[in-house]
């Protein structure tokens, strides 16, 4: 969660704010209404820094 909020930081940083207002309301959705998974209407992916 630490990188998630990060993430979410930088984007307000630089200045991009409506991302960084998704990328929170998704991760809100994510891990606070675990049975509503089903009924989310775009796909969910990882990406791992190498």
């Amino acid at each position: 969660m630490q990188q998630i909020n990060n993430f979410i930081t930088i984007l307000e940083d630089i200045g991009d704010s409506e991302h960084a207002k998704n990328v929170n309301n998704e991760v809100k959705e994510l891990t606070h209404n675990k049975d509503s998974i089903e009924n989310v209407s775009y796909s969910v992916g990882l990406i791992k820094e190498s």
